[in-house]
């Protein structure tokens, strides 16, 4: 055969192809490989970096850039259909350059990614269903051992390392149910995801909620993180000191000494102090004082020395503190006054009071007197 019937018979031969692929494109529209098409690009990997997921592959010779599909059903049977749509998965970008994609909007629990390879000609390489992009490595483990500590003012959370582990995720939760659950990738059901990245194996909760908590670690790394132990929360354990005993004070000149027993493990010592007659000082349990403020913290010694007292009412409480948290203190009861506003009786119930003289307890009575004589009245007792 001569030359040109050669070539004539290449082009009748060819001409359904070489149509298809200047009008349509043969690799994108028709979901199937042209003559000569790049090969499928080799080590489709997948690594979890939260709170993306980040695709790589080799480079494909011949290959202009790569087109990526995604699904989250787990059925592993992406395709590309003849008119160019997707089917069992979702085209999440085209005409990708280079061998990394980063998906921000990754399933929580399950990801397939499938790349393929195109060229000049838009012809595409086939998407291998069965064999989507793979995790280099295998999740850890859940901590075994979670504890959590409140110290009056935050929530210290403590657990174990986890061999292959290279960050944590820490959820929340105030409701009691014990439903928590950590998804593998993004975000949690039924209890809030409070950190997440966290390197070493503790985490401060400032300000928890005034009720219950309940806390959770995850393990995580680029494969993904370990989910949680519903079951097995990090209780908060109260390890609070006991308040301090024979709070006493003692003027001095133009000062005010004020003094306790040790407690044993206590780091230090906080002294809260109001100057109201009849104050009754509360401490909430994230350590905001009521109806007194806090005057000093105390980290050596059991003594301290008000340098400026109230020439009228001083009333004092003392909480001993280490790492964990605080003591209570118990509000204090009306105590003793001296007339000379010398000398205080001690007390041993938390709160101590200084009274100027003998003039403001005899107010304080006729008051309390008062107020029985209205009770009588409304309610036919008195106090």
């Amino acid at each position: 055969m001569s030359a040109i019937g050669v070539l004539k018979e290449r082009i009748l031969s060819d001409a359904p192809r070489l149509v298809i692929s200047i009008v349509m494109g043969c690799g994108i529209f028709l979901g199937v490989a042209c003559i000569g098409s790049p090969p499928s690009p080799a080590n489709q990997r997948l690594a979890y970096n939260s709170p993306a997921m980040e695709v790589s592959w080799d480079v494909v010779s011949g290959a202009e850039y790569y087109n990526i599909y995604h699904d989250h059903s787990g059925r592993k049977a992406c395709r590309v259909n003849p008119d160019g749509e997707a089917d069992e998965c979702a085209v999440v970008d085209t005409y990708v350059l280079g061998t990394t994609y980063t998906h921000y909007s990754p399933d929580s629990e399950t990801n397939y990614y499938w790349v393929v390879g195109c060229d000049e000609r838009d012809s595409c390489s086939e998407v291998q269903a069965e064999n989507p992009a793979q995790f280099t490595e295998d999740r850890p483990g859940i901590p075994q051992v979670q504890k959590a500590f409140y110290d009056g003012y935050s929530t210290y959370i403590e657990w174990e390392a986890v061999s292959g582990a290279d960050y944590y995720k820490v959820y929340h939760d105030d409701i009691f149910e014990d439903n928590c659950v950590g998804h593998r990738f993004e975000g949690a059901s039924f209890c809030d995801e409070v950190a997440e990245s966290v390197a070493g194996t503790t985490w401060v909760h400032k300000n928890p909620r005034d009720d219950e908590n309940q806390y959770w670690v995850a393990a995580c790394n680029s494969s993904g993180c370990s989910g949680v132990d519903a079951g097995r929360p990090a209780l908060l354990t109260d390890v609070r000191l006991p308040r301090p005993t024979n709070v006493r004070s003692a003027q001095h000149d133009t000062t005010m000494q004020v003094s306790w027993n040790p407690v044993t493990g206590a780091d230090y010592y906080k002294i809260y102090y109001d100057d109201f007659f009849d104050t009754s000082c509360r401490v909430t349990r994230n350590r905001e004082p009521f109806f007194c403020d806090e005057l000093a913290v105390v980290e050596n010694g059991i003594t301290y020395t008000h340098d400026n007292p109230s020439d009228r009412e001083n009333h004092y409480w003392v909480a001993a503190c280490n790492r964990y948290g605080c003591s209570d203190i118990i509000p204090e009861r009306r105590v003793r006054r001296n007339s000379g506003g010398g000398i205080v009786t001690p007390s041993d119930v938390g709160g101590l009071g200084v009274g100027a003289g003998r003039a403001a307890g005899e107010l304080g009575m006729g008051a309390g007197q008062m107020g029985c004589g209205l009770l009588e009245g409304f309610f036919g007792s008195g106090c």
